[in-house]
């Protein structure tokens, strides 16, 4: 399982450290200075208004959770203690992560399907299929949840925590 984290985590950094090196000149392109302003005349939320004008800083940062994530693949593989540990926290933070994801992407299509919604009937279609997507999230973000819990408690367990040293 760490082995696998660990190049799954690490193939994550280095495509996001190539996207990065392919955004950086598409921020200050017209289009991309349009799309932002666009944004910020239809009322968009503003951690969205943010994302637009910081993709760069947005992908390195993601860049380095993913760094982190492969540390912490490496060190459990090692049988590190910190390494136990920081794959453990990484665990738990990823999923209470998916569930704020999930609140964060509802509210901003809330005010999208408004902008979209061109008559009542395809304002109520939106507002269900919204609704639908959200709910399917909160249930994938639970189950992952779930297998994340379960795989921490089997991290935790003393048979498994006695070999890292």
């Amino acid at each position: 399982m760490a082995l696998s984290c660990l190049w799954v985590s690490a193939a994550c950094t280095v495509a996001l450290l190539l996207v990065t090196l392919l955004a950086w000149p598409l921020v200050h392109s017209e289009i991309w200075q349009s799309l932002a302003l666009d944004a910020w005349h239809i009322g968009m939320d503003r951690t969205v208004l943010w994302l637009l004008g910081h993709p760069v800083a947005a992908l390195l940062l993601t860049a380095l959770a993913c760094a982190l994530s492969t540390a912490a693949s490496w060190g459990l593989l090692r049988l590190k203690p910190w390494g136990l540990w920081s794959f453990i926290a990484l665990l738990l933070l990823t999923a209470l992560a998916n569930f704020i994801v999930t609140g964060w992407l509802d509210g901003v299509a809330a005010p999208l399907i408004h902008l979209l919604g061109d008559s009542p009937e395809a304002l109520r279609s939106l507002q269900i299929q919204r609704r639908l997507f959200t709910a399917t999230m909160y249930a994938a973000s639970l189950a992952l949840a779930l297998l994340q819990g379960g795989v921490a408690w089997r991290l935790l367990r003393p048979d498994i925590r006695a070999r890292f040293h």
